[in-house]
């Protein structure tokens, strides 16, 4: 893209993070939808999270959908953009709230066990078997950090900030979409 943006060529690359649930209703995608609530139905269902030094985020989808206008209609070009929030938590932090929010205790234990015991028994038309396809052999590359300051800077400028209160985040999702979801 480089290549073709100093050839001349216009152009906007928007890459969201993790698409989360409305944060004014608290309504949210099904859990099976995609991999972050997918990794979310597997720490509360089994009660196990990996020991993994990752970090994650989410942006709800109406914040997300008012960046991607924003930067749309305003003078962003030749440039790509990650639209993830910036506003990361520690995999322990998280599994932390999630057990608070769901009164479902979580053990951190070591990946290799967390396969063995979370993934392994996962079985074809349940609804975790996806996660056997992520954790094959070690831990996956997409699980990583992907750089947003130039995002902050763009969104700085339309007055934009994506939300820094996950535990309220949850709180609210829990108790409009995943409780049910969940069977809790």
């Amino acid at each position: 893209m480089q290549q073709a943006f100093s050839r001349g060529m216009d152009g906007l690359i928007l890459r969201p993070g993790n698409i989360f649930l409305n944060t004014d209703t608290g309504v949210s995608s099904p859990m099976n939808s995609n991999f972050a609530l997918l990794m979310m139905r597997a720490y509360i269902d089994t009660g196990l999270a990996p020991d993994l030094d990752i970090v994650f985020e989410a942006v709800g989808v109406n914040q997300l959908a008012e960046a991607m206008v924003s930067v749309t209609l305003g003078q962003t070009n030749k440039t790509m953009l990650n639209l993830s929030n910036p506003n990361e938590i520690s995999l322990k932090d998280y599994v932390e709230m999630l057990s608070e929010v769901t009164s479902k205790q979580i053990e951190i234990v070591p990946f290799d066990e967390w396969k063995e015991r979370a993934i392994k028994p996962l079985k074809e038309g349940t609804p975790l078997f996806p996660l056997t396809l992520y954790f094959q052999d070690d831990t996956s590359e997409e699980l990583m950090h992907f750089d947003t300051s130039l995002t902050q800077i763009e969104l700085k400028k339309h007055g934009i900030y994506f939300n820094e209160d996950y535990k309220e985040l949850f709180s609210n999702a829990f108790e409009k979409t995943f409780k049910d979801a969940l069977g809790l």
